[in-house]
């Protein structure tokens, strides 16, 4: 079982060290501004978007009451630059697939 157990068994040493690696992220400069991924919906919309997202609770959960604490929409100038660059990288690797996790913009 000893012979077993030292070819497969791993310590977390080793997979820390691993990890660490390969996640080295890059602290931006006081320059740089970073756009929100979503921003606040408009209040117009607040009314429709709560009864859709009450609607579709309440069929799981009939007898249960809801509030909608705030209401979130994606980033018009976060999707626009994320496809952009989501497209060049794909010109480049046409066989990867990409995930933008931050956007900065210069201030």
């Amino acid at each position: 079982m000893q012979f077993l157990q030292k070819w497969f068994k791993h310590s977390k040493k080793e997979k820390l060290k691993e990890s660490s690696s390969l996640s080295t992220e890059i602290e931006p400069s006081e320059n740089w501004a970073k756009i929100p991924a979503y921003i606040p919906a408009d209040k117009s919309d607040y009314k429709k978007v709560t009864l859709i997202t009450s609607v579709i609770a309440a069929g799981d959960r009939p007898n249960s009451q809801f509030k909608v604490k705030r209401i979130l929409k994606r980033n018009p100038e976060a999707i626009t630059v994320s496809l952009i660059a989501s497209s060049i990288a794909a010109g480049v690797y046409p066989e990867s697939q990409f995930r933008v996790t931050s956007i900065y913009c210069k201030r």
